[in-house]
């Protein structure tokens, strides 16, 4: 009798299924779930029989969208490959070229040829990771030929496309000292503006402020460049403008002066 009831505890042990953390599903909630999905198919399959055209509309509705995804990723994936396969010719080609003249000034007909080929690839009209470097390797090639105001186009572009703050805020100020070099001051100010958006408050204002400072000066706008230059002597002391800010100050209150 013993034996048979030690027997029993251990069958009984096996049987448990209390195991914690394990919730136990009642039987009665599995078959209310299950005569759900069943309604549902029953309903499917008349709304199916009662609707045979709109049922295959929508089946190759299904079957085309796959299809056209399927041909969109493929595109996409040719496209990508031959947009690397140009930008890094038309980089190694640069370089070569950089390294075949290194005290000398670069051959023009060969940087305008390469520049023809980093903004078709700027321009393409899938934009990838490469596109958009291809937008910088011309801003690159047009900084070489000297000219400004399409180097800082192309920054510009660059800036609008580039997934990076830091690389946007690269570009933006870049672009918007490009600007400035070419003496279109009020876009150069849009730029500088600009910067705010893509720099940190407390480290890069100052930065910002700096730079609208002087296009304020260069602009004769003498009230909204006093205003940069102070807030950056009250409120950024540690700043590395610090004196250049109290420099364009006194200049700034020198032009004031000989106006009166």
């Amino acid at each position: 009798m013993a034996s048979n009831s030690g027997i029993k505890k251990i069958s009984g042990r096996r049987k448990k299924t209390d195991v914690p953390g394990v919730h136990k599903v009642p039987g009665e909630v599995v078959e209310i779930e299950r005569n759900i999905i069943e309604n549902w198919m029953i309903a499917l399959k008349h709304w199916l029989r009662i609707n045979p055209s709109t049922a295959r509309k929508i089946i190759f509705g299904f079957l085309l969208t796959g299809i056209i995804a399927f041909m969109l990723m493929f595109v996409h994936s040719a496209m990508t490959e031959k947009q690397n396969s140009d930008y890094y010719v038309t980089l190694l080609t640069y370089e070569k070229l950089k390294k075949d003249a290194p005290d000398k000034k670069l051959d023009e007909k060969k940087l305008k040829e390469l520049l023809s080929r980093s903004v078709k690839l700027c321009n393409a009209l899938w934009s990838t990771r490469y596109s958009n470097a291809g937008c910088f390797l011309s801003a690159v090639f047009t900084n070489e030929l000297g000219d400004s105001k399409q180097t800082a186009s192309y920054l510009l572009k660059f800036s609008g496309k580039v997934n990076s703050r830091a690389l946007a805020a690269y570009a933006a100020f870049y672009s918007g000292y490009n600007f400035e070099s070419s003496r279109d001051l009020d876009q150069a100010l849009k730029l500088y503006d600009k910067l705010g958006s893509y720099l940190d408050k407390k480290t890069g204002k100052d930065f910002s402020l700096f730079h609208r400072g002087r296009i304020y000066y260069y602009n004769n706008k003498l009230n909204e460049a006093e205003k940069c230059f102070k807030d950056i002597i009250e409120n950024y002391k540690t700043s590395g403008y610090l004196g250049k800010a109290k420099n364009y100050l006194v200049l700034v209150q020198l032009k004031k002066s000989a106006k009166k």
